[in-house]
């Protein structure tokens, strides 16, 4: 029978096989042993992807300097210069996935490797997801969803969403749980949706969002095809509370415009948001990693499990609907592609009986996580030589000094380039101890937040820095240390400064200026 546990294979019509169907001996052996030749392959597919996390140093995600830096400042809450700068503000808010298992990292290993663990956390759990989902739909394990490893190094983990990439795996594990568990009664299901919505509220509230659509929309469905629709009732009741900690909890200072993009740039990032990297080895390899659901057919298996159905159809229409900028959420719609992605791998039906063809697929999928894992090592190599020269330049600057980010217009529109142009600077507080006016520190968004001196400085930098460059007025009001960053194969004088100032230290796209007072 292929429905998993408490699923009922008579109301999605699942297939027997018949008792008296011969058998090959290699047929019987292979379903004697699934776990083990998955176990196999998924070992060999999780070390390769985890490789560039232990290889290098620093992740090329965006928002990675800025993360790095906020949890230095959790790490340190008595330093005598960042306590003047940041004040710790602990609160009941979404988005703590990465401050609260970090900060616990930290009081064992310093920050730096803090984040590297973190980072590979959140390949392991999203690696593992749609395995797991995968088994709970079709009650048996497949090498199938191995195929969908490269998906880990989404377009969303490369913007440094850490947070969110870590509450996508573990929302994807409790549609799992949830499903594996429906045969044990409502309000048993019902304290597994409100662990798990609590949980993930924490973690990141668009990952409670996606958990919600998936686990409503398939709880709705099943309970209407059953004519009892009240059914459903222990999951919607599981989502109230996390709902009414949000309407209670700190709201964020920051305000900011609706933006949708076009149906054409929509279109566009369907493709370009599964995996780093716009090249084409990306987008052959991203493609690859969606073959469970082309190759489904072929093998008489389903493309997408009836319960997946009516979620994938609505998460689809939300990515349409959603706005590019919803207040201060930038980037809201890139987050939905990679759950799309990742269900829609473990949602096809595997071959069965079939164990050369579950070997095929399990090399296959070696093959394609390695070349996932190279590509992603090639940027995060570069990723650690431009870290280097960041280090380098910092060097010169005096431990506790205020610093404040110059990036050319060209080294923002390259911003995706490691490591981003206008987070870079949030480094040297990991290494110098140096207050910078970029570091993620909005109230009721994070749990630090800007103090006396410099809050109406760095929150005028901070709202126009992400347009254009600091003017004038910003630099001559700094502590006299300027950053100045450029995009790679700018010149030197590119990064001139609008105020007379002079060179301290110099090292690739980077320049550390003493302003003349």
């Amino acid at each position: 029978m292929r429905g998993g546990a408490g699923w009922h294979p008579s109301a999605e019509g699942t297939r027997e096989t018949p008792r008296d169907e011969p058998q090959a001996a290699g047929t019987i052996e292979a379903q004697q042993n699934p776990v083990r030749l998955s176990a196999i392959f998924a070992g060999l597919c999780l070390a390769v992807l985890l490789a560039p996390v232990a290889l290098n140093a620093y992740p090329p995600f965006v928002d990675y300097p800025n993360h790095l830096a906020r949890l230095f400042i959790l790490a340190n809450p008595g330093d005598p210069v960042l306590s003047r700068y940041y004040r710790i503000e602990w609160a009941l808010i979404p988005n703590l996935g990465f401050d609260l298992i970090g900060l616990a990292l930290a009081q064992i290993m310093p920050v730096e490797t803090a984040g590297r663990v973190f980072v590979g956390l959140v390949i392991a759990v999203s690696f593992s997801a749609p395995m797991a989902l995968h088994r709970a739909l079709y009650g048996r394990i497949s090498v199938l969803p191995l195929l969908a490893g490269p998906l880990v190094f989404h377009r969303a983990l490369q913007m440094g969403f850490l947070s969110f990439s870590l509450g996508l795996g573990l929302a994807i594990w409790g549609v799992a749980l949830w499903h594996g568990l429906r045969g044990l009664g409502p309000w048993v299901r019902f304290a597994l949706v409100q662990a798990m919505a609590l949980v993930l509220f924490i973690c990141h509230l668009y990952a409670l969002g996606i958990f919600a659509v998936f686990v409503l929309l398939s709880a709705i469905s099943t309970a209407w095809r059953g004519g009892a629709i009240r059914a459903a009732l222990p999951e919607a009741l599981a989502f109230l509370l996390p709902f009414i900690l949000l309407l209670a909890g700190p709201s964020g200072d920051g305000t900011g415009a609706i933006v949708f993009r076009g149906p054409a740039e929509k279109l566009a990032m369907l493709a370009l948001a599964l995996l780093p990297g716009l090249s084409v080895a990306h987008f052959v390899l991203a493609l690859a990693a969606l073959s469970p659901v082309i190759l489904a057919r072929p093998w008489g298996g389903r493309m997408v499990h009836p319960a997946m159905r009516w979620p994938l159809a609505a998460l689809f229409l939300l990515y349409w609907l959603l706005p590019d900028r919803l207040m201060t959420s930038q980037n809201a719609d890139w987050r939905l592609i990679a759950p799309l992605g990742l269900v829609l791998a473990a949602a096809a039906e595997g071959p069965m009986g079939r164990p050369r063809t579950a070997i095929a697929l399990g090399l296959a999928a070696v093959i394609l996580n390695t070349g996932a894992a190279i590509l992603a090592d090639r940027a995060w190599r570069a990723s650690d030589q431009v870290f280097g020269d960041l280090a380098t330049v910092l060097e010169r600057l005096p431990e506790g000094r205020e610093l404040v980010p110059y990036p050319t217009r060209a080294a923002i529109t390259t911003a995706f380039q490691p490591p981003a142009a206008l987070h870079a600077a949030a480094y040297a507080v990991t290494a110098r101890r140096a207050p910078v006016p970029t570091v993620f520190a909005h109230r009721g968004q994070q749990p630090i937040e800007l103090a006396a001196p410099g809050r109406a400085l760095w929150q005028d930098w901070l709202a126009q820095g992400a347009n254009r460059s600091p003017d004038a007025g910003l630099l001559t009001a700094s502590d006299g240390y300027v950053l100045a960053i450029r995009a790679a194969g700018e010149r030197p004088e590119a990064t001139a400064l609008p105020v007379d100032g002079e060179t301290v230290s110099e090292s690739g796209r980077f320049t550390l200026y003493r302003l003349r007072r």
